[in-house]
């Protein structure tokens, strides 16, 4: 589990990297159109993509340890939270669910 974590984690943490670099929330929400908006929408997709892959790969590796269980059991409920409003119209909403699952991803350090 740690190694499908470590796999991901990066290109999730430099995703979200860029979408608050790029100020991707504020972007969104007011509707702005052009080359900030495209990067941001593709920081968003691939960010829903990445929680998506990640989280299918931990729920194959079910039944968890015991010792990373509670850990596994609410990352896979933050990657499901930012699989799900990256599809929606609410950036704020995504980027507060990033920034938890983000949050999450570091509780792995002690594994990989």
């Amino acid at each position: 589990m740690a190694n499908a974590v470590a796999e991901l984690r990066p290109k999730i943490t430099e995703n979200f990297d860029e979408f608050r670099t790029n100020r991707c929330s504020g972007v969104l929400s007011s509707g702005q159109t052009g080359i900030d908006a495209a990067t941001c929408v593709g920081n968003q997709i691939a960010l829903g993509s990445y929680a998506k892959a990640l989280n299918i790969t931990l729920e194959s590796l079910k039944p968890w340890p015991s010792e990373i269980e509670s850990l596994t059991q609410q990352t896979t409920e933050r990657l499901k939270t930012v699989a799900s409003t990256s599809e929606m119209d609410d950036s704020r909403m995504f980027d507060t669910a990033v920034l938890l699952l983000n949050s999450k991803l570091q509780g792995w350090d002690p594994y990989l």
